[in-house]
């Protein structure tokens, strides 16, 4: 595979991205360690030895334990599992909402980013690391997950049929009968060409339903679990441990989360409110954008995910914001406190407090992150130090674009470097066009409105002299000169693409490879359509081509 280095800002989704990968300086305030340095790793583990406490190994090494044989791990994720028993052992965790068939590619991106840093960490510091990744399955986003498009079958959707009456759910309490995966996946693998990997693909997903239909205590299965043992037989010979925060002993450590939120919730509004207005001050987007007198968290109920809010008149009265209901539907702390712990198991974490828990009951060295996960943890620097914690190392996940022999063609034959790629490819065809005409029609036109509007104020400025005002009249004949002209710039244009019409073809092929539907390819295309043309050795060799402290966005030419 042959890897060039795209440096475009368009490939790095936004100017805060942009600059946490190539200007840290701008942004070092916002955040405790420059992911760069490897000072900041060995920072990061004095400060774990030093303060992390170690009586959560038991119950998270016996709860993951549980859990990974559930969703048929291998011997190697369970041998790193025990490992998490001992006090020398770190973890390096990514985490992701659980789309079906792992969604757009970008997460298995992040998977590869996890298992290549901790490969790292654990040679150059002789220490045992963890590849760990969160099963985000409190969230509760379904049009986001439900759904994958395979651009083989011009962008065929292929989605899961979830009744409406379940969008308000968390992912891991949307139970799907098993015929619904079974009938979903069967589309997924219909609407790819035949190719020579196909028939891997199609045993890949059976062994996973033919385990499902054996266990005889599953009549049906949460969209979470579905994703999660996709993403343990995928990866099942790197030893990748999932973590599920919907595992009721793991809900039970959320208690101290809980209670810091209680007693602070107004002023961790404040604190992220404060660093999202300090971005935007220094050009820059605020994330993050919490409502006020909400809490951070929220109760599963049978009607779906419940927020809590107090009443702006009390901040110590809180209200149901649906249809958990009390007398008057008011609480007061310790009335709440007792309902939420009495039903620990079925509260969830938002977008503050799940990081915040995750670095709390985990020996975390790094956190690898994507474009909105940097953004929104510069927010949340002042509300770990409110809860007597810091920011973990925030590592850039792997940022590519696979671009196949046919695309790398479609450049050589309009003789078109990478970085030439512009956001609209009729700019791009323009281009393109001039450069085969020898003719700049777009000067053209301006030189020949500016000619037309000074001969049209000549006039405009004669008739003045004899006293009379016809401004409107020819204001009127300035506008459609204008609208003449734009109409002759499309005609030259349409004109071009019909005697050129192989180069519109061209740049199209390029387009919906590179950018389908005006977005990076890793946040649309599906790994499986890539398995299906170069079989899973694919994700092997994507592994290999990883290289530790190189965070540009890579093309890779898949030979």
């Amino acid at each position: 595979m042959d890897i060039r280095n795209i440096t475009k800002e368009k490939f790095y989704y936004n100017k805060l991205y942009y600059d946490y990968i190539f200007n840290f300086e701008k942004l070092k305030d916002f955040y405790t360690y420059d992911y760069r340095l490897n000072d900041s790793y060995i920072n990061r583990i004095s400060y774990i030895k030093n303060s992390y406490d170690h009586k959560f190994r038991e119950i998270i090494s016996n709860s993951l334990l549980e859990y990974n044989k559930s969703i048929n791990c291998s011997n190697k994720t369970i041998e790193n599992i025990k490992l998490l028993k001992n006090e020398d052992t770190l973890v390096v965790i990514a985490g992701q909402q659980p789309a079906i068939f792992t969604g757009a590619i970008f997460s298995i991106y992040k998977i590869i980013t996890v298992l290549n840093l901790a490969d790292y960490l654990k040679k150059s510091l002789n220490l045992n690391i963890i590849p760990l990744f969160w099963n985000a399955s409190d969230d509760n986003d379904l049009p986001e997950v439900k759904s994958i498009k395979i651009s083989e079958s011009q962008f065929e959707k292929i989605s899961l049929d979830v009744p409406e009456y379940l969008s308000g759910f968390s992912y891991s309490k949307i139970i799907l009968p098993i015929d619904e995966i079974e009938n979903v996946s069967r589309k997924m693998i219909y609407s790819l060409p035949e190719t020579d990997f196909k028939k891997e693909i199609n045993k890949f997903i059976e062994e996973i339903i033919i385990n499902l239909r054996t266990d005889k205590r599953k009549s049906g299965i949460s969209i979470s679990k579905f994703y999660s043992l996709i993403i343990a037989k995928m990866f099942k010979n790197y030893g990748l441990v999932i973590f599920d925060p919907e595992i009721q002993e793991i809900k039970k450590l959320f208690i101290k989360l809980i209670n810091f939120d209680l007693d602070n919730f107004n002023k961790i509004n404040s604190l992220v409110e404060f660093n999202g207005n300090e971005l935007i001050s220094e050009g820059y987007h605020a994330q993050l954008k919490l409502i006020k007198n909400n809490l951070d968290f929220f109760l599963n109920t049978e009607n779906g995910r419940e927020k809590i809010k107090s009443k702006s008149e009390d901040k110590n009265i809180f209200i149901f914001e649906k249809s958990v209901k009390t007398e008057k539907n008011e609480l007061d702390k310790n009335k709440l406190r007792d309902i939420i712990f009495k039903n620990i198991t079925d509260v969830g974490l938002n977008v503050v407090l799940r990081p915040l828990f995750q670095d709390f009951i985990l020996p975390n060295i790094a956190t690898v992150c994507g474009p909105g996960e940097i953004s929104y943890y510069a927010q949340l620097k002042d509300v770990y130090t409110l809860f007597g914690s810091e920011l973990p190392v925030l590592y850039p996940r792997m940022s590519a674009t696979l671009i196949e022999n046919k695309v790398r063609k479609a450049f050589l034959k309009l003789n078109l470097s990478y970085d030439e790629i512009e956001d609209n490819q009729d700019n791009l065809a323009n281009k393109i066009f001039q450069n085969i005409a020898g003719f700049n029609y777009q000067i053209y036109l301006e030189n020949m409105e500016k000619e037309l509007y000074a001969v049209l104020q000549k006039y405009v400025e004669e008739i003045k002299n004899h006293g009379f005002d016809a401004s409107e009249a020819f204001g009127r004949i300035n506008q459609n000169l204008k609208k003449e002209v734009e109409v002759l710039g499309k005609k030259i244009i349409n004109e071009y693409k019909r005697k050129n019409s192989f180069i519109v073809e061209t740049i199209s092929k390029i387009y919906n490879n590179i950018l389908p539907d005006g977005k990076l390819q890793e946040r649309v295309i599906n790994i499986f359509e890539y398995i299906n043309k170069y079989g899973f050795d694919l994700i092997d060799n994507i592994y290999l081509t990883f290289k530790i402290f190189d965070f540009s966005h890579k093309f890779i030419e898949i030979n």
